[in-house]
Parts: structure tokens; sequence; C-alpha cells
């Protein structure tokens, strides 16, 4: 870098000879030298407006095109940037550095940590115009206005983060005893609860227990409880009726029990031996001898004979007659019967009025409907395939997977078993619907 006193003030030498005659020694000739220095300056070149710096700005104002030699520019640093200034100067037409202190970014330190929350940083280190966004750990969720910092030329923008525990709502049912080492009424991510029936006749519906997910929400439903229902032998033998086609002793509320009348004895409308467990009460169908029951039958038809008409038709469990309704109905009338949806119609959908006698009705067998919890406790779920199960309701994020099946009486469900189960037998997988009942099979860990 040249000397700032030279540039300013440059000069020419002038090498001046004088002859003299010293008039006290005649006939001597002395000759004497100066030196003669002549200061001048010399005009240097003009220069144009001065470079841009990066990060930086010029101070003071440059409206000119041209300056002359000798014009000082100074440099200061942009917003966000430090490092002092830098200055240049104009020497023959070009701009020279007279010194020159690189304008670096900001910095702002660590942004701060969130409890139960990360940050990620975009940017090169925590400098000015650096960003870093936060996000919450697994169970937590942002109750923040902001969710990002920027490093400014002030220091980091917005408040800190802030996570808070997502919380699963308490379960509230009369029935139900929770059983919790937690003794708040909310719950959070992995807490789990137990369960158990208030009353020790009634049954869990549900699982016996649960735990709070990350999303704030219970992985299931919490379970009820409800009264079941236990056969006894006694009251089959009271009521000449014995099991139909299975020995299960316990069933669960609104869980259907098939009966059959016992060798020797009958009923004079079969649809009564189909009952229904309603909270822990079940009640029984009674079936009579063959002969009584015969003698009913001729008594009817007398009274038949009296009146050549018939009166309201029969109803039948979960059906309904199409047709309007009378009091009274003429021989040779007749009506028609239908069965809600996925119900199977088993006999005549029309009826006669046959000597004032209505022709024997037809029965609405009734469909099954899968259950997640009995599923889940036989560790299988259902096998979704395009021509079978067709009536099965697809979960629209998995659809090779069914979700839920509702299927008619006497059609096939194919399980498969879930992920670490095993079964020996594939072909257990398969059951079949009847009259609302599925065996589920089930399936063991391991190999």
């Amino acid at each position: 870098m040249p000397r700032l006193d030279l540039i300013i003030a440059m000069v020419s030498l002038t090498l001046c000879c004088y002859s003299a005659v010293p008039s006290d020694k005649v006939g001597r000739l002395k000759t004497e030298t100066h030196l003669c220095v002549n200061l001048a300056p010399i005009h240097g070149s003009i220069c144009a407006k001065p470079p841009k710096i990066p990060n930086a700005i010029l101070l003071d104002n440059w409206d000119e095109e041209t300056y002359p030699h000798g014009h000082m520019a100074s440099y200061s640093c942009d917003l966000g940037y430090f490092s002092g200034r830098s200055k240049m100067i104009c020497v023959d037409g070009k701009w020279e550095s007279l010194y020159n202190r690189q304008c670096k970014k900001k910095l702002c330190g660590h942004p701060g940590d969130t409890p139960f929350g990360t940050f990620e940083l975009r940017g090169d280190g925590f400098v000015f115009g650096a960003v870093v966004e936060y996000t919450c750990d697994e169970g937590y969720q942002m109750v923040s206005k902001h969710k990002t910092r920027l490093c400014s030329d002030i220091g980091w923008t917005n408040e800190l983060p802030h996570c808070e525990a997502r919380l699963c709502p308490p379960v509230w049912d009369d029935s139900v005893r929770v059983l919790s080492y937690v003794n708040d009424d909310e719950y959070t991510m992995n807490q789990v609860i137990t369960f158990e029936c208030k009353n020790p006749t009634y049954k869990l519906n549900g699982p016996d227990h649960i735990y709070c997910t990350g999303n704030g929400t219970w992985n299931v439903d919490p379970p009820t409880c409800k009264g079941a229902c236990t056969v006894q032998e006694n009251d089959m033998m009271i009521n000449n009726i014995q099991l139909k086609n299975n020995h299960v002793l316990h069933y669960e509320d609104n869980e259907h029990v098939q009966f059959e009348c016992r060798s020797g004895y009958q009923i004079s409308d079969p649809t009564k031996l189909r009952t229904q467990c309603n909270s822990s009460i079940l009640k029984y169908p009674t079936c009579h001898k063959k002969e009584i029951v015969d003698q009913y039958r001729v008594n009817a038809k007398k009274h038949q004979s009296v009146n050549p008409q018939c009166g309201k038709p029969p109803q039948i469990p979960h059906g309904e007659i199409t047709t309007p309704l009378r009091a009274i109905y003429r021989p040779g009338s007749s009506v028609h019967y239908s069965c809600p949806s996925f119900f199977t119609i088993q006999g005549r959908k029309k009826i006669n009025c046959v000597n004032g006698m209505w022709e024997n009705p037809p029965i609405c067998l009734e469909p099954c409907t899968t259950s997640d919890t009995k599923m889940n406790e036989h560790h299988i779920m259902l096998l979704w395939t395009k021509n079978k199960n067709k009536f099965c309701i697809k979960d629209d994020k998995k659809i090779i997977i069914a979700k839920k099946c509702y299927a008619k009486h006497n059609q096939s469900i194919r399980f498969t078993c879930l992920p670490g189960y095993n079964i020996s037998n594939s072909n257990d997988l398969t059951s079949k619907c009847n009259r609302g009942i599925i065996s589920y099979p089930r399936c063991f860990q391991g190999k």
C-alpha cells in the first residue's frame, strides 16, 4: 500500500549549477553547485464511482460520476453484519484500499432448548439470517403461537416455544371401576389404566386395560360392564329344552342363545327357541309334550272352523309385514314379509289365510358382525379378498384389510393371524356365520 504522504505531495527535483568569482581573490575562479528543490504536485487521473464491497454500504453522498485523484471513500457494514469500517482512495484513476475489514454476520448465540422438544437449524451456524424450527416430542403438542426463531440484527426473534403434554380424557362409566396408580383424571402418553366391574356378577365388555397414545387418545375404546348370562341346567330341564349345536353356558349381554326342544317335546312357535341375554336376564322358552301341542292344534282348528276368516297375521322377530294390516282377513288373503338389510329370510315371503289359519311365516336369520375385541383376544384380523367378504366395510386408509365385517347367515368369513402369531391348521381361519354367532379361530405366538 503506498504511503499517504508520498501520494498527496509528490515532488520534482531540479539540479542547479552556478559559477562565481570571489572579489577577495583576483585571478581565482570558484565554481559552486546548488541543489534546487521544486515542490510541484503532480496531477493524477480521475476515478469513477467507488466499487461495492460485499455486505457493506458507502457513506456520504456519491451523486457525481467522477472523483479526483486523492479523493477518499468510507464504507460501513450492512445491517446484521459487523467488523468496523473500510476506506479506499482514488490513485491515478483507480481506487486503492487503505484498509479493508471484511463484514461478517452477527452472532446470536444458542437459541435455547425447550423442554420435551427439539429444534432444527436452517443455516450455517447461529448467525444473522439463520432460522431454527422447533418440534415437540411424541406425546406433546406445541402451545406457543410461533414455532420458529430468526437470528436478526438484535438477536433471536419470538419467545422460546413451549411444549405441553397431550392428555387422554378421563373415563366415565358408572358400571366400571378404574384401577390406576395415577391420581389425575387425565393421563399422559403410555400411562395404563385397568378396569373391573363394580358388580361382580357383571362382565367387562371390552379390554381389561388400555393405554394413552401419543395422540392424546386411548388405544381402544374403554370397556363397559354388562350383565352376562349363564345357562342353568336345572332351568333347561324345567322347560324341557337343551342348547343347540354347542355347549357354551356363558353369554355376553345382547348375545343370542339358541335352544331346541328335548326329545318328545315340541313348541308351537319355533322362533321362541332363540332368545337373547338382556342385562344378565335370560328368558327360557318352554317346550311341551307332543300330545299336548297336537291337542292345542286341534282346538285351534276347531276355533278356526267356526271363524272361515283369519285375524292379524303373526309378527316375526326382526322382520316386518310390508302389506297393509287389517283386523280381519278373508280366506285366501295374503301378506308379504321382509327382513332388514343383511338378514336372510328363511321360508316363504308370502303366506296365505287358509281355513281361518295363517300359513307358517318366514324367519329372519340374523347376520354376524365381527368384534374388534374378540379378534384382538384371539390374535386375528380379517383377511380381505376381492371375491369374498364382500359385505365387509373396508378401511379407507388400508384398502387391503377390512376393519369390520357384516356377514349374512351361512356366509364364510376369512381371518388371518396377527404378525408374530400362527395357527396349526390354516383351514380353521375360515368361519361361517350361524344366525348371528361367529366361531373365532385362535392364533398363538411363535411358530
